[in-house]
């Protein structure tokens, strides 16, 4: 049996072999290299491969940015709340005590008007028993009460307790030289009068000039403590964290193409329910503040100047008629005192009380129409008369019921004020944290989604 020719070798049964054309070559002949196809694999994939893989490899680095970025702008965020939270709420905490200081200094700036009116009213009484040649009526429970009112300033203003020491000697210098002055005229020993000039003496230059130096200290004490912040200061702090949790919002509902995050939506209400609560409280109070300072609390100094002067204008009109070769001078002095009386009572828009005044500004003209006219008896039994006295008590009191309802509500809206502000700022103590809280539970669901 013949073989196929040109076989070369032994042939695989069923497979045809069919030969290279010319020119090429068959694997593993001579003339290629071995391993050419192992290189040319090594040699890299084809064009399209190499960018797909580039393509992976700039979306990795993509991937990466995005939670960093996302982690810096969270952190960011949470610090601002955290801060102006901290900074708000100290505000409304110190808010708070500035109005407990305001209503303090109130308080103690009434009640050294009310020792000045009291020092006044025991010097007129003093005068008047001079013309009466009786015991004074109301000199002494003046003294007492004064005295009484001096240690309260003491106990409730410690800072004022060295000026108060002062005025507590003055006054009872004043009494021993005052009481001595009621003895001896009691008497009919003319020394009685020197006792008096020299026990009034003692009261304006000692005395007085401590309580008004006292009402000054109290009354830029409480302008002091009513400077709050103003409302639009607190309301651009507190815009800060929520215009940085509003662009974390936007930011991350743009990038993750969803709209909605539950919990960086909860953080920005959080923050703008803080910026609400805490403007409108202060605003608030600083309105209130300003009413208060405006109107009560200027209308009660006022009138407590006004009833301090009216006793000081009681005094020189006694005086007048003590003192025959210095009634001029006494005189002039009571149109100055009721000069101002009417002046301030104008200035408070109070002219019912103006209107009581001028009742005694008209009996003061018929006592000094009996003066001048050389009935100097008539003139003092008119000046001590029932008719006289109850025409002043009837101002004094008017005045004094009107002044302490202005003080009452002065330190009334200061008191109040503070739960106001408390509130707030416990409202803001509670909103910051839980607003960041919220801010880093709704980025770290997005965080996750890259784990």
């Amino acid at each position: 049996m013949s073989k196929p020719s040109g076989s070369g070798g032994q042939g695989v049964p069923g497979r045809t072999t069919t030969a290279p054309a010319p020119g090429q070559q068959q694997p593993g002949a001579p003339g290629r290299p071995a391993g050419t196809v192992a290189k040319t694999s090594a040699s890299g994939p084809p064009a399209s491969q190499k960018g797909q893989k580039g393509k992976g490899r700039g979306t990795s680095r993509k991937e990466r940015s995005t939670p960093t970025k996302l982690r810096m702008i969270r952190g960011a965020t949470v610090a601002v709340i955290l801060l102006t939270s901290l900074l708000t709420a100290v505000l409304m905490f110190s808010g708070r005590g500035s109005m407990t200081q305001a209503a303090g200094h109130t308080e103690q700036l009434i009640r050294m008007h009310h020792i000045k009116t009291l020092l006044l009213q025991a010097d007129a009484d003093a005068t008047t028993s001079f013309l009466t040649g009786q015991e004074a009526t109301t000199y002494v429970s003046a003294i007492e009460e004064a005295s009484t009112l001096v240690v309260e300033a003491s106990r409730s203003q410690p800072d004022d307790q060295e000026q108060l020491a002062r005025l507590n000697s003055a006054i009872v210098e004043y009494n021993a030289t005052a009481s001595l002055a009621t003895a001896n005229n009691q008497q009919n020993f003319p020394v009685g009068a020197a006792h008096l000039d020299e026990a009034g003496t003692q009261l304006r230059e000692e005395a007085l000039p401590v309580v008004d130096s006292l009402i000054t200290t109290n009354t830029h004490a409480v302008e002091q403590q009513t400077r709050m912040v103003p409302a639009g200061v607190v309301l651009l702090v507190l815009l800060v964290p929520l215009g940085f949790a509003i662009y974390l919002m936007i930011w991350v509902a743009r990038r993750f193409k969803r709209v909605v995050n539950v919990g960086i939506v909860g953080a920005t209400v959080a923050v703008a329910a803080s910026t609400v609560v805490a403007t409108m409280a202060t605003s608030t109070t600083v309105a209130e503040v300003r009413s208060v300072t405006d109107d009560d609390l200027a209308a009660a100094v006022t009138i407590a100047d006004a009833r301090s002067n009216a006793y000081n204008a009681q005094v020189y009109q006694n005086l007048s008629l003590i003192s025959q070769e210095r009634s001029a001078e006494f005189n002039a002095a009571w149109q100055n005192a009721a000069v101002s009386v009417t002046q301030s009572l104008r200035d408070a828009g109070e002219q019912d009380l103006v209107d009581l005044w001028h009742v005694n500004e008209t009996n003061h003209r018929k006592i000094r129409s009996l003066d001048a006219d050389g009935d100097v008896d008539g003139a003092k039994k008119l000046a001590t008369s029932q008719e006289v006295g109850a025409a002043f008590a009837d101002f004094s009191d008017s005045a004094d019921e009107r002044l302490g309802t202005n003080a009452r509500a002065s330190t009334a809206a200061f008191n109040d004020s503070g739960p106001r502000l408390v509130a707030a700022g416990v409202t803001v103590s509670v909103l910051g944290p839980l607003a960041a809280g919220l801010m880093i539970w709704g980025v770290g669901v997005r965080l996750r989604e890259y784990q």
